[in-house]
């Protein structure tokens, strides 16, 4: 199985977030792809950077929540959901995507200023 793209990485994220725990990126990689049932030959996949692409997926979607506040750092490396990650989830929805993320408006104001500085 290829690795999955981000944004298909975002709901099991915060979900296993949703028990409150402190957690950290090796942490919910670990548990999204035992979930997923991902080969230690996909998790092995490189980028050209060297980094390991699945690990690296998993760490912007903890970026994305940060930035959308639905994730709460209170130390070094270590992330817990918010009350208002706790709302989204009750959502029940199918997937979270980029476009989700947008209805906020501290992640909306990062997203624009992300697109507008790609452009220069």
């Amino acid at each position: 199985m290829p690795v999955p793209g981000f944004q298909d990485l975002m709901l099991p994220f915060l979900q296993i977030c949703g028990d409150g725990k402190e957690r950290t990126v090796p942490e919910i990689g670990e548990i999204i792809a035992r979930q997923l049932q991902l080969s230690e030959v996909d998790l092995q996949e490189t980028m050209s950077s060297g980094q390991r692409k699945f690990y690296n997926r998993v760490a912007w979607v903890k970026s994305y929540f940060g930035k959308a506040c639905r994730l709460d750092f209170p130390s070094s490396g270590k992330f817990t959901i918010t009350q208002r990650g706790l709302d989204l989830l009750k959502l029940n929805l199918q997937s979270i995507r980029v476009k989700t993320l947008n209805q906020f408006s501290e992640f909306e104001k990062f997203h624009k200023i992300k697109k507008f500085s790609r452009k220069q």
